[in-house]
């Protein structure tokens, strides 16, 4: 497979979507990112130019090259190689079972194989709902990749494009088959359990509102403020350092808090459900982290043609305190050609998370 990933500051859409796909040869699927507010302009004349290939778009802050940028139009053009099979689940937070058959019939239809199929997505709200939905549909045999619509300057008018349309309260999806080599996905989480830090199992959670009320029987924020031994008042601003934690075996998936409920709960952007084993994180190595993924991708492709990534708006927020923002891209950047997006969480295969990296590797 080939993939080639452009951008363009023009505000002229026309002359934007000219720059960035023009001259690309037998495109199989365009995915892009938007500047805010262009998108069904970017979905109009991308279609036009090209009317028979897939796409996939949303707005918010793209990560390329050793950039980050929100106000620019970036496309990724994959070339050659590949099957794609696009659309769009529609009704996220009341009805998304209505398209589980289309996309169901779709996957199946690719023949996956062992690391050679992917679903990469764009989703705008009801995240647990719809990675449950699209799992079903893919009957595990193909593992989802993708991102929460996030756009600040949005202010929550969220969307997603397909093929020219724009959606709210839905999910954009591309199924892609490789042909000419492997798919292999990673997901990279660079917070550990507290040392010496106490396992909760949660007692009390409100699924609708995503708060983990009480833990141990006690409320959650009063628990955390016990813990670590800070004010309760402190703890939203804490999550870069110490954020919650849904630990299932070995696995940790992270619950972004953001604030504080009524008596004492404690508000994530991740769902976590009755009887959890729940846990506070802190930072860990995150520099030898990231050079451990990297290497583990080099090692286990043999050539890089392209790389979809999406990390949290509070990761990046992370980096950018730490001063290592640049470092991440130039290192991104020199495994090979890719397309980043900041999102308000992260779909991996089974799992909505946040503070974490997701990313699906083409060979």
């Amino acid at each position: 497979m080939n993939a080639c990933v452009r951008s363009s500051s023009k505000s002229d859409i026309r002359a934007a979507v000219e720059e960035t796909i023009g001259n690309v040869k037998e495109p199989k699927l365009f995915i892009y990112n938007a500047p805010t507010g262009r998108l069904a302009e970017v979905a109009e004349e991308i279609q036009k130019v090209f009317p028979h290939v897939p796409s996939i778009g949303t707005t918010g802050t793209a990560l390329f090259g050793n950039q980050t940028a929100d106000d620019v139009l970036v496309v990724a053009a994959l070339c050659d190689g590949i099957t794609v099979l696009n659309g769009v689940i529609k009704d996220a937070e009341t009805c998304p079972i209505y398209d589980e058959v289309s996309l169901r019939d779709k996957a199946n239809s690719l023949h996956p194989g062992k690391d050679d199929t992917v679903c990469l997505e764009f989703v705008t709200n009801s995240e647990e709902k719809m990675v449950s939905t699209m799992n079903v549909s893919l009957g595990g045999k193909v593992p989802i990749v993708g991102g929460s619509v996030f756009d600040a300057k949005a202010k929550g008018d969220t969307k997603v494009a397909v093929n020219g349309k724009l959606y709210a309260n839905a999910c954009a999806y591309a199924l892609i088959k490789n042909n000419t080599g492997k798919i292999r996905t990673y997901t990279e989480n660079i917070y550990k359990l507290v040392d010496g830090g106490r396992k909760h199992v949660a007692t009390k959670v409100n699924r609708a509102t995503k708060e983990l009320v009480e833990m141990d029987g006690v409320p959650a924020a009063t628990q955390y403020s016990e813990d670590l031994n800070i004010p309760v008042g402190q703890i939203t601003g804490n999550v870069l350092k110490n954020p919650l934690g849904r630990i299932v075996g070995d696995d940790v998936y992270i619950a972004s808090q953001y604030d504080i409920g009524r008596n004492n709960s404690l508000v994530c952007y991740k769902q976590v459900n009755m009887n959890d084993t729940v846990g506070i994180l802190e930072l860990d190595d995150y520099k030898q982290i990231r050079k451990d993924t990297n290497e583990r991708m080099r090692r286990e492709n043999k050539k890089i043609s392209f790389i979809f990534t999406v990390n949290c708006i509070y990761r990046l927020g992370l980096f950018n305190n730490e001063g290592y923002t640049h470092t991440y891209l130039q290192d991104l950047n020199a495994l090979g050609p890719y397309l980043g997006y900041t999102g308000g969480g992260e779909q991996y295969k089974s799992q909505h998370v946040n503070q974490t990296m997701v990313a699906a590797v083409f060979e």
